[in-house]
Order: C-alpha cells, then sequence, then structure tokens
C-alpha cells in the first residue's frame, strides 16, 4: 500500500504535467534549483533548453519545491557563480506579512488570512507606486504567492535588468521615503 508521501508525489506529477512553464521568461538563461520529498538540502546549479526538457524533469523527478533564478546567466549551469556568466537580473519586491508594522501581522507566528490581507494592501500600493511612479505597465507587473507568508511582485522588463545595484537600493528608498524629511518640506512650504 503506498504512503503518504507516494500520493503526494502523485499528486505533483499529475500538476507538472500540466503546468504552464511559458510564465518563465527566458527559461534557457535561469538556474534552477529543486529540494525533494525524499532528499535533504537542495539541488542547485540547474539549466533547461526548454520548457520542455523541464517539464520532462519535473515529472521524472518530482520535486517538492523548485526555484528558478531572477538573474539570468550565459552558463546558468556552471557551479562556479562567477563563471556563470552575468546577464542581469529582474525586478523583484518580497512583501511578507509576518514582516509588516501592522497589528494584524505583528508578531505572528503562523500566518492568518487578516495579516496576508495586509500583505494584499501592501502588494496593491506597490503595484499603484510602480505603474503610477515608475510608468510600468500592468502587464510587466507579476504577482506570485509565496505560498507562505505573502508575496512575490515580479517586473521582468530588459529595461530593469541591467539596474545596479545602487539604483535599486534608491528604487526601495523611494517606495519606502527613506530620507524623506517631512519637516523640510513643511518648512519649504509657502505659508498663506
Amino acid at each position: 500500500m503506498p504512503g503518504f508521501i507516494d500520493l503526494v508525489k502523485v499528486l505533483f506529477r499529475n500538476y507538472y504535467r500540466g503546468a504552464d512553464l511559458s510564465e518563465i521568461n527566458d527559461l534557457e538563461r535561469r538556474e534552477f534549483g529543486f529540494q525533494f520529498f525524499d532528499k535533504e538540502g537542495m539541488v542547485r546549479h540547474m539549466a533547461f533548453k526548454n520548457s520542455d526538457e523541464l517539464r520532462h524533469y519535473l515529472v521524472s523527478n518530482v520535486p517538492s519545491h523548485v526555484y528558478y533564478s531572477s538573474a539570468l546567466y550565459n552558463d546558468p549551469a556552471n557551479q562556479d557563480m562567477d563563471a556563470k556568466g552575468w546577464l542581469g537580473a529582474d525586478l523583484i519586491f518580497d512583501i511578507d506579512g509576518d514582516h509588516l508594522p501592522t497589528q494584524n501581522c505583528q508578531g505572528v507566528e503562523l500566518m492568518t488570512l487578516e495579516c496576508l490581507s495586509d500583505a494584499t494592501e501592501e502588494v496593491n500600493k506597490l503595484v499603484d507606486s510602480l505603474i503610477e511612479d515608475f510608468g510600468l505597465s500592468d502587464s510587466s507587473i507579476k504577482i506570485f504567492f509565496s505560498g507562505h507568508r505573502g508575496y512575490h511582485v515580479h517586473i521582468e522588463l530588459p529595461d530593469v535588468r541591467d539596474l545596479t545595484d545602487e539604483e535599486r537600493r534608491e528604487i526601495i528608498d523611494y517606495l519606502l521615503l527613506r530620507g524623506f524629511d517631512i519637516e523640510r518640506l513643511i518648512r519649504a512650504m509657502p505659508s498663506s
């Protein structure tokens, strides 16, 4: 009689057979990592030529977790990070509910619907800012449930892949209003 893990693997295998892998842009330039039901640790530095090859791997090996890099590489399967040949990276925001300073999320150890709702609200604010302040189109923004604590917001555009670390920090500083001096703004406003 098959055990529980065997049943779960059958369900995952069936899911992988029909999974939409077209959402992974530039698949052949990304490093993949996997965790498995019956093995410790992670298998990394994997690369695939196309979605059919990836699907075959998923169906044959049935990983419990699948990860792919936000960075693009010339040689994503190379185990030497310096030799991979970095080409750029997507812009990704990680909104975790348990890191939000809201009443619903403070001290949360097990995610609640109320805290997840707060995370959803933060994602909506972020998306509004990315569209209104940065001029991104709604279609260029992908939102994924992280599977546990919140959401990942991905921008996979050629223009953002070339952003430097400093430019990425500036975007975060802008979004979080780091360095914004409200007192200075108030002092600079003309009195009526």
